[in-house]
This record gives C-alpha cells, sequence and structure tokens, in this order.
C-alpha cells in the first residue's frame, strides 16, 4: 500500500494492519471477500476468561485461536449457506446452523445453539417487536391428534 493508501487509510479510522484477511476458503475452493475476521480483542477477552489468573497468553497463541475460530464459524457457515442454497433460499436462517452442526457432527452444539435462539427469540419477542418467534418458527405449532379410540 502506497503512502496516499496508508494516509487515506489513517484518515478514516483503518490502519494497513487491521485489514481482515481474505483467507477463509468457499466449498468451490474460492477466497471469500474481506471481512471474516473476528476482532483479535473479543477473542483475547473470552481467552482470559477461562484462563488462571497469572497467566500470560503468547501473541502466537492468540493468533492461532483467533486463526481457528475464524476458520470455524467459515466451516460452519459454509454448511449452513450450502443447506439454504439447497432449499433456494438466500438467506440464512439458525436454523441452518443447527442442521450444519448435526451434519458436521458437532451434535453437542446442537442443544445449546437451539436454548440460544429460543431465548433470543423470547427476549425479542417481549421487547415489542410483534411475534417474532411466531413469525420466524420453522415448525408448525402441535395440534393434539384426535383420539381414535373414541367413536363419535
Amino acid at each position: 500500500m502506497g503512502r496516499k493508501g496508508k494516509r487515506a487509510a489513517a484518515t478514516k479510522g483503518i490502519r494497513h494492519e487491521d485489514a481482515p484477511p481474505a483467507d477463509c476458503a468457499s466449498s468451490d475452493g474460492k477466497e471469500r471477500a474481506a471481512g471474516t475476521a473476528l476482532p483479535m480483542a473479543n477473542i483475547e477477552r473470552l481467552m482470559r476468561q477461562v484462563i488462571p489468573k497469572g497467566f500470560r497468553i503468547s501473541s502466537s497463541s492468540k493468533q492461532l485461536t483467533h486463526d481457528c475460530t475464524v476458520e470455524f464459524a467459515c466451516f460452519i457457515t459454509g454448511e449452513a449457506s450450502e443447506q439454504a442454497r439447497a432449499q433456494h433460499r438466500r438467506t440464512i436462517r439458525p436454523e441452518d446452523y443447527i442442521s450444519s452442526f448435526e451434519a458436521l457432527g458437532f451434535d453437542n452444539y446442537v442443544e445449546t445453539m437451539s436454548t440460544y435462539i429460543r431465548r433470543y427469540r423470547g427476549q425479542h419477542d417481549t421487547a415489542g417487536n410483534g411475534n417474532y418467534a411466531l413469525a420466524h418458527a420453522t415448525v408448525p405449532p402441535t395440534v393434539a391428534a384426535p383420539d381414535a379410540s373414541r367413536n363419535d
């Protein structure tokens, strides 16, 4: 990046070093567009929450964890995207992520993700966003089946 490019980026509040990597390969082997990275500060904050006090994290460990996190998110999102595309949709729904976890063998995440989505929708429904949970439900409410043993 030339001198003018760096200056223009600096005036917009963007540093050249902070540019997100375009190294997240899609399912067809092509590189994804920039913007696939997660902020390093968020990853570091999460790491510090689980590491005992007094321990330090090397910069190479932070970078490796960051890269693995980005790759995992791309991997799951790619599968969710393929599922949406198979259903001729252009929008990835939370249920597509749940299906991705199941399809890729991450069964331990399914219940946690389902609970999170249910709570998220419940909060937004009670926050005055109308019937968000009902409008976005993928499974119709169950109706009690008529009792076949009764003869009317």
